[in-house]
């Protein structure tokens, strides 16, 4: 079961695949295989990404990958390719993540917005429930409106602020790792065999 190894210095991966294309693309999950990625249904690249997450915000030490392909696969211009390919695949993926992090804070910017609205509503009926005309109300009626009415702000507020506040830090973190993973040196060599 070793589709992944590491050399003792963890300063390489070494993925051996049967095609290119696992590379990027999971092959079917088979858990009678003795193969990682196959057990898994996991894409190189995907394995690759794991790895490096798992010690976020740590810098990994690794500074390569080497791809061991069959004999067979292996073509002049192959490792050129993988790595143009590898460069795209990271700079798509940034891209992707800095859209969907545009998105996420305009949402959050436009719950805030409906939130002061809310808020203002609900300081508005605090003032008709004690001051307006609402004031001839018993007082521990009037106390449960106001406690309802702060707890229909408070939640309005929350989700805004949880969104402007803490959903940005998995963009950054995807977008850190895709980085490291472009600056890694990427190999591309023959397979040994297993006698």
């Amino acid at each position: 079961m070793a589709l992944i190894m590491t050399d003792s210095s963890n300063t390489q991966l070494i993925l051996p695949l049967r095609h290119i294309d696992e590379l990027f693309n999971a092959p079917d999950a088979n858990p009678f295989s003795s193969r990682e990625l196959d057990i898994l249904g996991e894409a190189g690249f995907d394995a690759l990404w794991k790895r490096m997450v798992r010690r976020w915000p740590q810098r990994p030490d690794l500074q390569r990958v080497i791809v061991q392909l069959p004999p067979d696969q292996l073509t002049p211009d192959l490792a050129e390719t993988t790595r143009t390919a590898w460069q795209r695949y990271c700079a798509a993926k940034i891209e992707e993540n800095r859209q969907q992090r545009r998105f996420i804070t305009r949402k959050a910017l436009r719950l805030l917005g409906y939130s002061a609205l809310i808020t203002v509503f609900a300081l508005a009926l605090m003032f008709v429930f004690y001051v307006g005309p609402l004031g001839f109300l018993p007082g521990w009626l009037r106390g449960i409106l106001t406690i309802l009415a702060v707890y229909a702000a408070s939640l309005a507020i929350w989700d805004s602020l949880d969104s402007l506040l803490f959903d940005w830090a998995p963009f950054v973190r995807d977008n850190t790792t895709y980085r490291l993973i472009s600056l890694l040196d990427l190999r591309i060599e023959p397979q040994r065999s297993t006698d």
